[in-house]
């Protein structure tokens, strides 16, 4: 089981942006991301309003920029399903968290799931953001 500092579930920019400023502070930190990290964050065309970015910027932009970025900072990366989370009774004791691709250990867990779309079911309405849980 590898040991890390901080786990990072979810790869949208919430995500992202966990892994980059934990691997800035120096914690072996880990991202998992079961598809292309950014999320949702790709398919929006102009995100307006961003800090940084007077004229916008695409999600198809900033998403990879930002894992480059937390990449640099030194977080890991890896494409696997959360699956489970469970921890000792014990204080001190780490987080084990299993995913379709092996099992983590970590201090800290910080979950940035994100939202999926679904259908409201409203006629004229096509999809709804819904938190996942």
């Amino acid at each position: 089981m590898v040991r890390y500092d901080i786990l990072v579930v979810g790869g949208g920019l919430a995500g992202l942006t966990a892994g980059l400023f934990a691997a800035r502070a120096g914690r072996s930190t880990l991202v998992l991301e079961p598809q292309v990290p950014g999320g949702h964050l790709l398919n929006i065309q102009k995100i307006e309003d961003f800090p940084g970015f007077p004229d916008g910027v695409s999600g198809f932009e900033l998403g990879p920029n930002t894992q480059m970025q937390a990449m640099n900072a030194g977080a890991e990366f890896a494409m696997a399903e959360f699956q489970a989370l469970a921890r000792p009774d014990s204080p001190d004791a780490f987080w084990d968290a299993t995913t379709t691709e092996g099992e983590y250990r970590a201090g800290a867990v910080i979950v940035a799931s994100g939202s999926h779309a679904r259908a409201l079911g409203v006629p004229g309405a096509t999809i709804a953001w819904r938190a996942r849980v």
